[in-house]
């Protein structure tokens, strides 16, 4: 008899699985496997999700390096610093309350990282917000 030690957790299977592959598992092997077929699934699903992190993580620099250089066009346009330029990006959008900041960081790929919260808190001291009494004059939405 030997004494295994599995780290694999059936109750975060589910969250595993949809981290690594984007969806949940649905009649997965998983969850009638033999403890030692389920730690090879679990190490398989971690792979996957060692894989799917890195992915998203050069995603997200790259998004913040293609909203730099658009900043730093800005820039070369005319704009006299990045303040300027930031608003000079935003400039003639509908921006109502914070939520439209946040829609427009969140088109940019950025909403949900560091560089972008720190966005939102600087583009919330840019944007000219529409009054509320003059937002059913306007017919556009956010950004």
């Amino acid at each position: 008899m030997t004494n295994e030690i599995y780290t694999y957790d059936e109750s975060i299977f589910s969250d595993f699985h949809k981290d690594a592959y984007g969806f949940r598992p649905r009649d997965h092997r998983f969850y009638d496997a033999t403890p030692a077929e389920k730690q090879v699934i679990w190490d398989d699903v971690g792979r996957a999700f060692d894989h799917a992190n890195a992915k998203e993580g050069r995603i997200k620099r790259e998004m913040q390096m293609n909203f730099e250089m658009e900043v730093q066009s800005f820039i070369k346009m005319g704009a006299s610093n990045r303040e300027t330029a930031l608003r000079w990006m935003t400039d003639g959008m509908s921006f109502y309350t914070r939520q439209c900041v946040e829609h427009f960081v969140w088109n940019q790929g950025l909403l949900f990282t560091d560089y972008g919260r720190d966005l939102v808190e600087k583009l919330m001291g840019i944007v000219e917000f529409i009054k509320e009494e003059d937002r059913f004059n306007d017919y556009s939405e956010c950004v």
